[in-house]
């Protein structure tokens, strides 16, 4: 099997991918199935339920699925259309308690695509389990603890910098938001979570601690790019 637009993968990913063999061939056929899908249901929804959760966050999420599934040799079938779908409810109802929601969303969907019969449950308690309303004691297959870190991982690196400033900056102080950070990264699942994101954790700490010490004597409180500029000097 030829492994094509996986270059985030390392070498060691990409050869348990390989030896997975059928299953890599049949997660790759969901992708643009599963985002028509999704298409649909981002053109009926509201500006603000869209805002952070559209096309790239889920992508990303898949991305960051596929290396933790592929490392941990998760079932990438389930992985994929809980990663396209995982935020259905959201799209619906903006609220942080959406898991269920989307769940219930996401099982029409899964029906009319034709998706594993025997792979449905599995995937809809994914979906259904991946909000903080939920403990990691309810996340008790492998796919779901995957799911939830990698959608909890887009608080970190330069995309976490950026959904912070857009969702939370100008409604929240920036301890709650250092607060809010050290929480998502302490409740992740799994270990090799923490070892692939290390950096990007360590790099959104950084960021809002230097702009919690520099916006009283620098920077306006209401100009977070002036931060980002000095940064990418």
């Amino acid at each position: 099997m030829a492994v094509r637009g996986l270059g985030y993968l390392t070498l060691r990913q990409k050869s348990t991918l390989i030896k997975m063999g059928s299953q890599s061939n049949n997660w790759e056929k969901w992708i643009p199935i599963l985002e028509a899908e999704i298409v649909k249901s981002l053109s009926k929804a509201r500006k603000a339920n869209r805002q952070g959760h559209g096309l790239d966050h889920l992508r990303r999420v898949w991305r960051t699925c596929l290396q933790l599934g592929t490392q941990l040799e998760a079932d990438l079938e389930i992985l994929v259309a809980a990663a396209y779908l995982h935020d259905l409810g959201i799209l619906q109802k903006l609220s942080p308690k959406h898991g269920m929601l989307s769940a219930e969303l996401a099982k029409p969907v899964l029906d009319r695509i034709g998706f594993p019969e025997a792979k449905k449950a599995r995937t809809l308690h994914a979906i259904g389990v991946h909000d903080i309303t939920f403990s990691n004691r309810n996340r008790d297959t492998l796919e779901s603890k995957i799911l939830y870190d990698a959608d909890k991982s887009e608080s970190l690196g330069v995309i976490g910098v950026l959904r912070y400033i857009v969702i939370l900056y100008h409604r929240k102080s920036i301890d709650y938001i250092l607060q809010d950070l050290e929480k998502r990264w302490q409740g992740l699942c799994l270990a090799e979570t923490k070892a692939l994101k290390k950096s990007d954790y360590e790099y959104t700490r950084h960021y809002f601690q230097e702009l919690n010490q520099l916006s009283e004597k620098t920077f306006p409180l209401s100009d977070a790019s002036a931060l980002t500029k000095h940064y990418l000097k």
